[in-house]
């Protein structure tokens, strides 16, 4: 295929190539979950913006908890937050806009501030010390109990059986 036979499915910002619509099994009513979203739902509010979808975005770090709030103001409110924008700020300015002119389709977003993991719990998330607040954590890291400093919290982490059971969904159609 050329890239005439893709597209960026929101923004200019790159991301994610896809085929042209229609893409095959994404239906009005398609679920995707996407966990670990950190600062940065490019790829989850293009799918919501040109289909109609149930997006999940999953993230249990600070930073996400953040910056998702964010996002699901602008899209339920079709503006910008008043507290300083903490990632992408361009494309929160085009989500508005998006927003505002009628251009979004029914897609349900909702956000789920937990970690997704083979079984329900607690867990342990870390991330380097002199990384940026907005670096990716991880609950397995190779500085762990080595001789880099890092910084951690405890968040839940769910089974993506129970996360579906919560979701009330019985199928998922993208899992990112």
């Amino acid at each position: 295929m050329t890239d005439q036979e893709y597209q960026h499915p929101i923004t200019s910002f790159g991301g994610y190539k896809y085929p042209q619509p229609p893409l095959v099994g994404i239906e009005p009513g398609a679920v995707l979950y996407s966990a670990g979203i950190g600062t940065d739902a490019t790829h989850d509010l293009a799918f919501g913006l040109n289909f109609d979808m149930n997006i999940v975005m999953i993230d249990p770090s600070p930073h996400s908890i953040s910056y998702v709030g964010q996002v699901m103001h602008v899209i339920n409110n079709g503006t910008l937050p008043e507290e300083k924008i903490i990632c992408k700020e361009a494309l929160m300015i085009e989500l508005a806009s998006r927003v505002k002119n009628g251009e979004t389709r029914n897609s349900n977003f909702s956000f789920l501030p937990v970690g997704l993991y083979t079984e329900n719990g607690e867990a342990t998330f870390y991330r380097p010390k002199n990384a940026s607040d907005v670096a990716s954590y991880s609950m397995y890291s190779t500085f762990r109990g080595s001789h880099h400093e890092y910084v951690d919290f405890q968040a839940s982490v769910l089974s993506l059986s129970q996360i579906m059971k919560i979701q009330g969904h019985s199928k998922i159609d993208i899992l990112k």
